[in-house]
């Protein structure tokens, strides 16, 4: 049960919390303009006279959606008449979009005079992480509010930005004017502090602050009037506040955007984002605030109550030193059998079995141990509706997905990951211009008729392949439907969906006395759709049928390791909300350093990268990660063997050096995990033993600080050796810049087009493996001591086998 809040009468100039830094200060004054923008009437009749807000009966007005953060909240303010204030408790929601609402408390004001009401956010209703606040008069009664003021303390938070008011002029000490016309406005109406006014062209930036790990909140309020971008310009080039991130050596390495980037006007709106421990490249060293309107453009902007809140201590992380390191295995009490959760691709598009690159790809897959398939876009893509009578009724057409399911069911005997999706160009609420358009991110006007699509597409799979096989796959409804360029259409109508594809399948279950694996949606990230998506199983008492959570998680090739820890841990946090869902095994339907073009992903780094999320993703306890992809893009028009795609192979089926991280992985089946310890960072292994004593070692040395870097570094492996054999031979597998390489091989030959050399050959076989014996190994006491000299970012397995394997 939530505490009561708390309303008693209060001077307005009462303090919050001693000494706690403050995230949202909002004053409203009624007789300046722009009042509405803040405060939206909401019905009725809402006037303002004499420096007074007047409501007429069933009339109100709500703030916009603020995040809540650890602290206190304290509304305050002066009312004539009886007023009704109700906090609204919101999760998931932002600047754009105020969420859904977990709870409502609510406080009838006395007759007149001051209140203030008052909630530490710790009593919030479960799961909520922002608020909208209704203000509204008593029913049949006008009311009138002669002062408002809204606070979040952020409670053990400190504030480091020295000006986040704009109390001082601008060059000096907090906020620096790199370029552009820019003024500080004394003249703030409802915003504790002052206004800082850009207009036209510039940039200005606060200092840089030290960066260890910690969790930081960064918020403010902002607006824009008539935002153009110069002639030539990019399609993003308007204006952004930005968070830069600096390495050591003052290099900006990346940034966030804070605000929106788009044209024209936005009403004062407050901006906020958390950043959880360590959630930032391992190389950042300081951050900075950039307010820019971008080269060329034009227009004004203004920013109000800049706060960057620092909360607790940095985030505990190994220390780093490149040069070496140690890693301890003890292989006294070996832990449970390995989940091979690394033996999973994800192709995209069904139709792309077809080209003989991908069959070659599948293939290879196949043979080294990869068993799950997702694969999607087959109720478009794969021109499965023929016809769509007015009354419903339909006439499919198998031909083409028979085909492409036939390849990788029958021949190759993948049990398929199946993505439900896009709707069929007949069923659209916005259809194409002809039913030939490859995916269709519109939904579906009549859900009825895609359900029962739906239906008959699965009983076919059935009839087809035999339940014992469709019983083995599992089922995603749409892939990352929260990314508008997958799906145009809103959350609540996603839910709808959603809803629509649990009707269908557990309807398939009932028919067909079958238990199918009825996953989420495959979503981007761990986004708030959950909720409602999770909300609407719920409703229809179809919570029980869903068998797995699904996302996708990308960070880029640095920051993606404390990142996706901390997404797979939110996303067990949404699950707790709905019991059994914090019971249901977690699948990364699709994962990999980037989601764009890089050179990074052809190189050995990557499956450095692959070696080391691997790790992390068994140790968060996921079921599945499915690597993104198996080819590269075969539609792409560039000439070139590799092209900084995202396949475990090219699309001229070369296989890159992360398909031999994925086959050295393979090697731990049926091993029972060691427990790996390693003395710092960029130094980590998984190890395991198989039922014959062999010891696997698989080393990564992938580094989020030099993600490029090659040069060797020195690192001993000391194993606990107690009670076995000494006469031992160990080998090892090298996958680096000189070994098991096919790019490098590509680039020492010139790197030449595909035109120029059409044969692979000599591409696949210099990305071949062979074992090396190691040279420098001993013993001391009861400890195996093992020197490597691995290059940063690459990838070593060490084997030792027992004598009578030798």
């Amino acid at each position: 049960m939530m505490k009561k809040l708390i309303l008693v009468s209060a001077l307005l100039g009462s303090m919050l919390i001693a000494g706690a830094a403050e995230l949202i200060h909002l004053k409203m004054d009624f007789s300046r303009p722009g009042w509405n923008e803040i405060l939206s009437p909401q019905g009725g009749e809402t006037t303002v006279r004499d420096g007074e807000l007047s409501l007429s009966a069933g009339s109100s007005v709500v703030t916009p959606y603020f995040p809540l953060t650890p602290g206190e909240l304290e509304v305050r303010g002066i009312a004539a008449g009886n007023l009704t204030l109700r906090i609204h408790f919101l999760r998931g929601g932002n600047h754009r979009d105020p969420g859904t609402e977990v709870g409502i408390r609510s406080v009838q004001t006395e007759k007149d005079g001051n209140f203030l009401f008052r909630i530490p956010v710790a009593d919030s209703p479960a799961g909520s992480d922002g608020f909208r606040l209704e203000i509204s008069g008593a029913p049949g009664k006008k009311a009138r509010l002669r002062a408002l003021e809204i606070k979040l303390a952020a409670g053990d938070g400190i504030t480091i930005n020295g000006d986040p008011f704009f109390q001082n002029e601008l060059g000096r000490d907090h906020w620096l004017v790199e370029s552009g016309k820019s003024r500080i406005l004394s003249d703030t109406g409802h915003f504790r502090g002052k206004l800082l006014e850009m207009t036209d062209a510039g940039t200005i930036v606060s200092p840089r602050f030290a960066y260890r790990g910690e969790q930081l909140t960064i918020g403010l309020w902002g607006m824009q009037e008539n935002l153009r971008k110069g002639a030539g310009q990019p399609e993003w080039a308007y204006a952004c506040v930005q968070i830069l991130l600096f390495d050591r050596k003052g290099k900006e390495i990346s940034h966030i955007d804070l605000t929106p980037i788009q044209a024209g006007a936005l009403p004062w709106k407050y901006y906020c984002r958390t950043f959880e421990p360590d959630s930032w490249p391992r190389n950042t060293e300081s951050f900075a605030i950039a307010s820019r309107i971008f080269p060329g453009a034009t227009g004004t902007v203004r920013l109000g109550a800049v706060s960057v809140i620092r909360r607790g201590e940095a985030a505990v992380r190994p220390p780093y030193r490149a040069e070496g390191g140690k890693i301890r295995i003890g292989t006294g009490k070996p832990g449970e059998v390995f989940s091979p959760i690394w033996q999973c691709a994800d192709m995209s598009f069904a139709g792309d079995a077809a080209q003989k690159p991908m069959r070659h790809a599948l293939r290879e897959l196949r043979r080294i141990g990869v068993r799950h398939l997702r694969l999607r876009e087959f109720m478009q893509g794969q021109r499965l509706v023929k016809s769509i009578a007015p009354d419903g009724s339909f006439e499919l057409d198998y031909s083409l997905l028979d085909k492409t399911f036939d390849y990788v069911v029958r021949e190759l005997g993948y049990q398929l990951t199946v993505t439900v999706e896009t709707t069929p160009n007949q069923l659209s609420v916005m259809p194409g211009p002809d039913d030939y358009v490859y995916a269709h991110p519109y939904p579906p006007r009549d859900l009825k008729i895609w359900r029962n699509i739906l239906q008959a597409v699965v009983g076919h799979w059935i009839d087809r392949y035999g339940k014992a096989c469709v019983a083995e796959w599992t089922f995603e409804c749409w892939n990352e439907p929260n990314a508008s360029y997958f799906f145009k259409g809103t959350e609540a109508e996603f839910a709808e969906i959603f809803g629509a594809y649990l009707d269908a399948l557990t309807e398939i279950e009932r028919k067909h006395d079958i238990r199918l694996q009825i996953g989420t949606m495959s979503a981007a990230g761990v986004t708030p759709w959950f909720f409602s998506c999770l909300e609407k199983a719920r409703a229809i008492g179809k919570l029980d049928a869903i068998d797995a959570l699904s996302l996708h998680l990308y960070a880029g090739f640095i920051g993606s390791m404390g990142t996706f820890a901390g997404d797979v841990g939110r996303m067990r946090r949404i699950a707790s909300e709905y019991p059994p869902m914090e019971n249901r095994p977690i699948y990364i339907t699709e994962y990999n350093a980037s989601t764009m073009s890089d050179s990074r992903l052809d190189t050995v780094t990557n499956a450095a990268f692959f070696v080391k999320a691997n790790r992390i993703f068994l140790d968060e306890k996921v079921a599945r990660a499915y690597f993104f992809a198996v080819c590269d893009h075969l539609w792409t028009g560039n000439n070139h063997h590799f092209e900084g795609g995202l396949g475990l192979f090219t699309k001229t089926a070369i296989p890159k050096p992360v398909l031999n991280a994925l086959t050295l992985l393979n090697r731990f089946e049926g091993c029972r995990r060691l427990p790996v310890n390693s003395s710092n960072d960029p130094f980590d292994a998984i190890a395991g033993v198989d039922e014959t004593g062999t010891v696997r070692v698989l080393l990564t040395t992938f580094d989020e600080r030099r993600p490029e870097e090659t040069a060797a570094a020195r690192l001993r492996l000391e194993l606990d050796w107690t009670g076995r054999s000494r006469n031992i031979a160990p080998r090892l597998i090298r996958v680096d810049s000189r070994h098991a390489n096919s790019h490098a091989a590509y680039r020492e030959a010139g790197s030449p087009t595909i035109t120029a050399h059409p044969d692979v050959t000599p591409f696949r076989q210099a990305g071949e493996m062979k074992s090396e014996p190691v040279t420098k190994f001993r013993f001391s006491g009861d400890k195996l001591l093992i020197d490597l000299e691995p290059e940063l970012n690459s990838v070593t397995c060490v084997e030792i086998a027992p004598a009578e394997r030798l």
